[in-house]
């Protein structure tokens, strides 16, 4: 729960685990991991009951995507980024993708299909793309960013969005 739930990276969790009880590996913590899978699919499809049946029947998916910046030892600056999509109800990866440093997170990476949900951060706010995914039955949750999307009332005047502020 600390490697996911906290979003820790695996050294840290070794450390905090060795701390606490007794000396881990992030090695350790990488196969406990990849060991634990059979166990969540199963706790997932019995958290969910019979609303699972639906999903887990494909009519519906629910897709994470994702890009992330990868360096290799030494290197002083991103080398590479990986593009991942993972099933959320099933708990399995349906894309990846590995490119340059200069190709950013699009949607256009991933072979969504009608019936899939695609949940992205801000990185995804890229207007052409929800319409394109929209016109072939692709449902997006994307978190805004009031820097990279400007709203507009049904009128055509801007819409000033307020963020809160936190001290």
């Amino acid at each position: 729960m600390s490697y996911c739930g906290l979003d820790a990276v695996l050294r840290e969790t070794a450390g905090q685990f060795t701390l606490l009880e007794e000396r881990l590996t992030d090695t350790a913590i990488h196969k406990r991991l990849k060991a634990c899978v059979p166990w969540v699919k199963a706790l997932l499809s019995r958290l969910l009951g019979e609303a699972a049946r639906p999903l887990l029947e494909g009519h519906l998916r629910f897709i994470l995507v994702d890009g992330s910046t990868v360096q290799g030892p030494g290197a002083t600056g991103t080398q590479y980024r990986l593009h991942l999509a993972l099933d959320l109800v099933r708990l399995e990866w349906t894309y990846s993708l590995v490119t340059d440093e200069h190709t950013g997170e699009r949607l256009t990476h991933y072979p969504l299909r009608d019936g899939d949900v695609a949940i992205a951060d801000r990185g995804y706010n890229q207007v052409d793309q929800w319409l394109e995914r929209a016109d072939r039955g692709v449902g997006l949750v994307i978190r805004y960013n009031p820097h990279g999307l400007k709203l507009y009332t049904a009128a055509g005047s801007e819409l000033q969005v307020m963020l809160p502020y936190i001290a």
